[in-house]
């Protein structure tokens, strides 16, 4: 694809990463994570506007080859455990209201952040390997999230 368009391209996909970031992890006036309401904001909109923002470009140029988008998709799992990790260990506590929430929103902001990995290497924006490719990563991993905050943020009953 063209270098201009594939700026813009990851520009948008960082500029999401960013925000999810940023709206995930607590301020440093509180110990708890951010209210529910923000949390599922990112963990259900991350994916679709990173999905909505590379479908923009389709047919903004003549895309080199067709297909069902199965490496970008092996690509963002195998990029996101990093940030997600980064991203838990920057959240630091247990979450007594949401864990599963918080860890939906931080599976999604993860993925946000490989899939501004992706933009750097994937020429394609078909709607089909998009939501392939794209869509379905995050969105497993805002699953995947929810179900390891759910475990790992919990608070625990101590025995004496």
């Amino acid at each position: 694809r063209p270098a201009g368009i594939g700026a813009w391209m990851a520009g948008g996909a960082l500029a999401v990463a960013v925000a999810a970031t940023w709206l995930v992890l607590p301020s440093r006036r509180s110990m708890l994570a951010p209210a529910r309401g923000p949390l599922l904001a990112v963990a259900a909109g991350v994916p679709l506007l990173l999905a909505g923002w590379v479908l923009l470009w389709h047919g903004a140029y003549v895309e080199p080859t067709v297909n069902a988008g199965w490496r970008c998709l092996e690509m963002t799992a195998l990029t996101a455990p990093w940030p997600f990790a980064a991203l838990v260990l920057a959240s630091r506590r247990i979450e007594p209201r949401h864990p599963g929430t918080a860890g939906a929103a931080l599976g999604a902001a993860a993925g946000a952040w490989a899939a501004f990995a992706v933009e750097l290497w994937c020429p394609l924006a078909a709607p089909a390997h998009v939501l392939v490719g794209h869509l379905l990563p995050i969105a497993l991993l805002a699953v995947a999230g929810a179900a390891i905050g759910a475990r790992l943020f919990r608070l625990r009953e101590l025995r004496a």
